[in-house]
């Protein structure tokens, strides 16, 4: 059987593919627990604007008409990129990491939403985008230094998160809108948000 200078290529570059697999292989199980180390989690996500319908809702409803961006003064809304998929391409989202929502007193992203895909809140701390978790052995706090940035600057009222000297931070989750104002300001980068199934 006769060997084409193309099928040499090929099958040379799959067996130098395949040995670099089994190298790296190799060098993970020699690093000390990492079969039991488990995955890492995405420490950034997107979130909808306060007063979104749940999920299913809220596509069914927004049109993509790009109102509620136009309307956020922050520029924390914004529409979602291809790399979300293509039911939430076009789709307004908020990126705590990049922006978070700053929870503006009069909520201009739900008044410019003329399908009801955001529906009126009372307040800006009925908003519930998300929620949030501190890694408590990343946390300034936590570890005893005096770092209160997470409480101080959470803008719910009363604060979803509380510091006591000394002690790790308390977050209220029935108080935490999951804006992800502490998490942008975290100086540890030690707090997580992830969206609420149940978003509104």
């Amino acid at each position: 059987m006769s060997t084409t200078r193309r099928d040499f290529f090929r099958f040379g570059i799959s067996h130098a593919a395949q040995a670099l697999e089994h190298s790296a292989r190799a060098l993970w199980r020699a690093i000390p627990g990492a079969e039991h180390r488990p995955p890492e989690r995405p420490r950034v996500t997107w979130l909808r604007p306060p007063g979104a319908l749940p999920e299913r809702d809220f596509l069914a409803t927004c049109t993509r008409c790009n109102d509620c961006v136009a309307a956020c003064p922050q520029w924390a809304v914004r529409k979602a990129g291809r790399e979300l998929g293509w039911g939430i391409e076009g789709t307004p989202i908020i990126l705590p990491a990049e922006q978070p929502c700053w929870m503006c007193t009069d909520m201009p992203c739900i008044p410019a939403c003329e399908t009801g895909a955001l529906l009126p809140l009372e307040h800006p701390s009925d908003a519930r985008m998300g929620t949030i978790a501190i890694r408590m052995d990343e946390c300034y706090a936590a570890q005893g230094s005096i770092c209160e940035t997470c409480a101080e600057r959470c803008p719910t009222r009363p604060k979803a998160i509380r510091v006591a000297f000394g002690q790790a931070p308390e977050i209220d989750a029935a108080l935490c809108t999951g804006c992800g104002v502490c998490a942008w300001l975290c100086p540890a980068n030690a707090i997580d948000v992830f969206p609420d199934p149940d978003r509104g």
